[in-house]
């Protein structure tokens, strides 16, 4: 996800939803910090499209953030 650190180049709405469902919301359980570390890179990345995004961005990433996929 190192592609969306820009915040002037965010990637499409449809592109965000893809990050977001293929993000590993459970990363901070891990035993393995480079499994940590890359999670919380991917999730600062993703803080900074909802940061420079706005609403609907803001909005998908509380969805998915509090409801994530399974699997």
């Amino acid at each position: 996800m190192s592609h969306i650190i820009n915040p002037n180049n965010l990637p499409s709405l449809e592109d965000f939803i893809v990050l977001c469902n293929k993000h590993d919301w459970m990363y901070g359980y891990s035993d393995d910090h480079s499994v940590w570390t890359r999670g919380n890179s991917e999730r600062e990345a993703l803080l900074l499209c909802v940061n420079n995004g706005g609403a609907e961005y803001a909005r998908v990433f509380r969805e998915i953030a509090l409801e994530p996929p399974r699997g």
